[in-house]
This record gives C-alpha cells, structure tokens and sequence, in this order.
C-alpha cells in the first residue's frame, strides 16, 4: 500500500527553502522522483493536496504539479517555495528538448486578480535564464490552476500579447493528459504539439474525455 502524504510529510519534515542535501524539501523531492514513478500513485497524491489547507500542503503540491511533467515525457525541475526580492517566484520548469521549454506557475482561482503583465514577466525572466543551454527550445509559461473545484476556470485575460507566451491548464486536464501518455493513447509530441499551439488545454480535454466517455457509453451491451 502506497504512503499518504501525511506519511510522507511527517517522515521528511517541515518543508522550506534551506539549503543542503539532506534538508526537509530535497528529501521529498527525491522521495517522489524516487518512488512516485506512476501516476495512480501519483494522481492520488496530488488529490490529498487538493483536499488538504495549509502551507506544507500546498507546498507539496507545487512539487507534484511539476512531478506530474515527467509523466507527460517532460524533463522536470522543481522550483522554490518562496520568491526572493527582485526575481520573480516561479514553481518549475518542464522541458521538451528542442521543442519546448515551460516555466511553471501555481494560481488558485482566487488569487487569478494578479495582474497579467507580473504573470507574464514572472513565466518569462527564469525561462530566458534556465533555458540558455537549450536556444533552439520555444519558450512559454504554463499557469496552472491549481483550485479544488475543477468549474469555475478564470477566462484568458483579454490581451493578446499575453496569450502569445502564456498558457493556462486545469489540474484536472495535466492529471487526464497524463492518464492518456500513461495508456499509450498520446505521445510526448502531441502534448508538447497542443500546448505550444494557444488552444484552450482544458477545452480540448474536457471534449476529448466526453467523447471517449460517450463513446464507451455507446458501445456497452
């Protein structure tokens, strides 16, 4: 049987951002590189998260949302828990090399007042840092809205220059993606493909899981 968070939490120890080895936060982060390698495990991790209030909680689940990239084929970076002044707080980094490269940000809905050029500059700055030794990958930022409540996804902001360089994603559409690379119904380049191409991720989602849903509602005796 599969150790809750809980579990986990409490053996690796109050997580923040000291530095070492041995720290709190690098010994769960190597527990779930380690030990998490798929995705039921995974999935039902990341839903004690979204069921769990608190700091350490939330915490957690910065750093299975980034988990959950390897899933989908990406290279995966965790990132810090708390900004440092002058450098815009980022969550992540997953990469396609050649392809793609993408810096994570957390929201939940009701923090989605932020303003969207901060947002944009925040995906943006650690990417064209981070990204130096891969040039020829495209650069973009994923916000992930990370709510408990898979309706009420905030709309994309009207600006359009925004939306050239930032997509948004449900936790929702990241676990159903990776439920479908996990089955062998999707590649790593079709993911990286729908991303990169500024559609509504979980528009396309949502349809495709109704489909796949009314399509096995159709052909049951």
């Amino acid at each position: 049987m599969s150790p809750t968070l809980q579990q986990i939490l409490l053996l690796a120890g109050r997580l923040d951002d000291s530095p070492g080895f041995d720290t709190p936060r690098e010994r769960f982060r190597r527990f779930l590189t380690e030990h998490v390698t798929d995705l039921g495990p995974a999935r039902a991790l990341v839903d004690e998260c979204q069921q769990g209030i608190g700091e350490q909680q939330h915490r957690a689940r910065q750093d299975l949302i980034v988990l959950l990239g390897r899933f989908l084929g990406f290279e995966t970076a965790f990132g810090p828990y708390t900004g440092s002044a002058g450098i815009p707080k980022h969550d992540g980094h997953w990469r396609s090399r050649r392809r793609l490269y993408l810096t994570l940000v957390l929201r939940a809905d009701r923090a989605f007042s932020h303003d969207f050029d901060d947002l944009a500059r925040t995906v943006g700055e650690p990417a064209a840092v981070a990204s130096a030794s891969d040039p020829e990958a495209r650069r973009l930022g994923l916000c992930v809205i990370a709510s408990r409540h898979t309706a009420g996804r905030p709309p994309l902001p009207p600006d359009e220059e925004w939306t050239r360089h930032v997509r948004l994603v449900s936790v929702r559409s990241l676990l159903l993606l990776a439920e479908w690379v996990s089955a062998g119904r999707l590649e790593h380049e079709e993911v990286v493909q729908l991303i990169a191409s500024g559609f509504d991720i979980d528009l396309v989602t949502d349809l495709v899981d109704r489909c796949s849903s009314d399509g096995n509602s159709m052909s049951s005796p």
